[in-house]
């Protein structure tokens, strides 16, 4: 697979875990979300693929193969940031788990995503629900899919 091979790459060592997530249009009509009408969402076979390996001291450290940087920090340390930049995506999972109560652990996490970043195609929801499910996998545990994307909100 492309994902754990980029992530050998770019960590020196082979990945342990892979997630994916899709993203979503939501067709609507003209008015209707803001008057309480129907929408109908669409899944997009767009994807954001994540690959990752356990850390043992605390530490995450997220790969972006879009934008070619790196994001991390102690998982003790994560906060809600003061300034939402692209790093509050990619270590909010981890925050949103912790803060549930759930078990995480540090992880080294190559990502690369397929959805256009700013597009309405629910990118961030993609980028995000990939991640809770690789966090909450490396941690040791299986996560629900609704546990995920109330983690994921």
């Amino acid at each position: 697979m492309a994902a754990e091979h980029e992530f050998k790459s770019v960590f020196g060592r082979p990945a342990t875990h892979v997630a994916d997530a899709g993203g979503r249009v939501n067709l609507i009509g003209e008015h209707t979300d803001y008057h309480d009408g129907f929408v109908f969402p669409a899944a997009l076979d767009l994807r954001t693929r994540v690959a990752a390996a356990p850390r043992d001291d605390g530490e995450v450290r997220v790969w972006s193969a879009n934008l070619r940087r790196f994001a991390g920090g102690a998982l003790t340390a994560l906060s809600p940031p003061d300034t939402l930049d692209w790093s509050a995506y990619v270590l909010g999972p981890f925050w949103a788990l912790r803060e549930s109560g759930r078990p995480v652990r540090g992880a080294d996490v190559w990502l690369h995503g397929e959805v256009p970043l700013g597009g309405g195609l629910s990118s961030s929801a993609s980028i995000e629900v990939a991640l809770v499910g690789v966090a909450a996998a490396i941690a040791g545990g299986e996560i629900a899919p609704m546990d995920a994307a109330m983690a994921a909100k």
